[in-house]
């Protein structure tokens, strides 16, 4: 027990047990009322285990006999004061007898009552067990009552969003650029319970995301109307083209480095199987950030897709601007002469060698013929895409080409990489009327990776053509 409950039960104890010693010396007769079988210590000690402590009755019965059959006689013998000093030779069989019954007597009570106090204490601790189980359930009961009013008020706000999102469908499909715009943002806001939206474009020229509308329009203090597409969590969606989400940011370093608090999420906006741009929503309510909203907003993009392309006129890879018939496919000489032309003075450049494959390893089952005239489809496709920024040349083997991209960057020639293998790998060619559904395997290399050295740059392209060879992988 603590040492405050310690001393106050010690205390108790021999202030009751002097006290009736005290009384005791008052009465006139033999101390300790031997011929009633000490019944008034007895009792006492009973008592005090009952009402105090047990350890209070032991301590209490302790005291008495000291002071009975030690101290008071020992103050009797120093200074002759007249007491009847208890002998316990003296003391007779039947009043022996009497003090013994009374002993059991106190200890069978003190049993009864130790007993009690264990049944008492395991009443209590099943109680206070009951009551926090009754806590908890409470507590649930709350939560599950909470989640069925968010689950109810849910259903209620998609069935308004959905009945909304079909009265915005006409504006969506719009030829009016900014009645594409408005209907896009509005439905993201409403679909996902946002608080800002805003819809950029990928501009390939500059590498960087152009906003083409906010909503409200505090929105547009939120998100700046450029943004670097290395520098940001837009820029991130249009590399990857894939979707952020918030809870990415728990797991991935890189993306916290680049989040700047504005996109709760985000999606790539796809258009004829490229990314055209993100849609970005920011300050949902934490009840209502979840999956269904991802979806929502992906759902939102997707319907937005037909309205986009015509406002803004996207011509595809194989619209209006591929070149003709007469597109010319420089040797490999040319390749060496042009790529030193092009690293003189400190420029830049990178070098794709591209060796077509049906699965990442072995030839086409087709002719040579029927090869070449594959290479020069592909040639034309990637100088187009490129929008005339690249050059093609014929390689060593059959089925090779090689693509130079002057005054690129790495991280540029990254994502023209990205749009190579899309062109390639993302649709079947037509040779000799049979349709082939070549694998591009591709080794890449800029300039900023090995200076300005050519055979050094169609080395390290080289090598890296060989091991994505040896890989299998396209």
């Amino acid at each position: 027990m603590a040492l405050k409950r310690l001393v106050t039960v010690l205390g108790t104890a021999i202030i009751t047990a002097t006290a009736l010693l005290g009384v005791d010396l008052l009465l006139d007769g033999e101390l300790g009322f031997l011929s009633t079988g000490a019944l008034p210590y007895v009792a006492m000690a009973m008592l005090l285990s009952i009402i105090v402590h047990p350890l209070c009755g032991l301590v209490a019965a302790t005291w008495s006999v000291l002071l009975l059959f030690i101290v008071v006689p020992w103050i009797e013998q120093q200074w002759g004061t007249g007491f009847t000093i208890p002998n316990v030779v003296d003391i007779t069989r039947e009043q022996r007898v009497v003090i013994l019954f009374m002993v059991l007597a106190g200890y069978a009570v003190y049993r009864v009552y130790a007993r009690v106090q264990i049944d008492r204490d395991q009443l209590r601790t099943r109680r206070r067990a009951q009551d926090e189980e009754n806590r908890q359930l409470q507590i649930q009961n709350y939560s599950y009552e909470d989640s069925l009013q968010n689950l109810y008020n849910r259903i209620a706000v998609e069935s308004r969003s959905i009945t909304m999102l079909a009265e915005l469908l006409p504006q969506l499909y719009s030829f009016n650029r900014q009645d594409v715009l408005e209907a896009s943002l509005e439905a993201a806001g409403l679909m996902c319970n946002a608080g800002i939206a805003a819809l950029y474009r990928f501009d390939e020229t500059s590498l960087s995301l152009q906003r083409e509308g906010a909503r409200p329009r505090r929105a547009e203090e939120v998100f700046p109307p450029q943004l670097d597409a290395a520098a940001s969590i837009e820029g991130w969606v249009v590399r990857s083209g894939s979707q952020f989400s918030l809870r990415l940011l728990l797991h991935d370093e890189s993306l916290r480095a680049l989040h700047q608090g504005r996109s709760t999420i985000a999606v790539p906006v796809m258009i004829r199987g490229r990314v055209w741009g993100v849609l970005s929503v920011g300050e949902i309510p934490f009840l209502q950030y979840n999956q269904y909203a991802e979806r929502a907003l992906q759902i939102v993009a997707a319907l937005s897709v037909p309205g986009l392309e015509q406002s803004f006129g996207v011509v595809g890879d194989a619209g209006e601007n591929e070149p003709g018939e007469e597109t010319a496919m420089g040797s490999i000489d040319d390749l060496h002469d042009d790529l030193a032309s092009a690293l003189e003075n400190g420029g830049q450049a990178s070098l794709f060698l591209i060796e077509l494959t049906s699965n990442g390893s072995s030839q086409l089952a087709i002719s040579p013929d029927a090869y070449d005239d594959l290479v020069v489809q592909v040639a034309r496709t990637l100088v187009s895409i490129s929008g005339g920024a690249a050059r093609a040349y014929r390689y060593q083997l059959q089925g090779q080409l090689a693509l130079v991209a002057v005054s690129q960057g790495f991280d540029a020639a990254s994502y023209f990489l990205l749009r190579i293998l899309e062109a390639i790998n993302g649709r079947a060619w037509t040779v000799e009327d049979d349709t082939v559904l070549p694998q591009a395997v591709v080794g890449f290399a800029s300039s900023s990776q090995v200076g300005g050295d050519a055979e050094a740059l169609i080395a390290k392209a080289e090598s890296v053509l060989i091991l994505q060879r040896g890989s299998g992988c396209a």
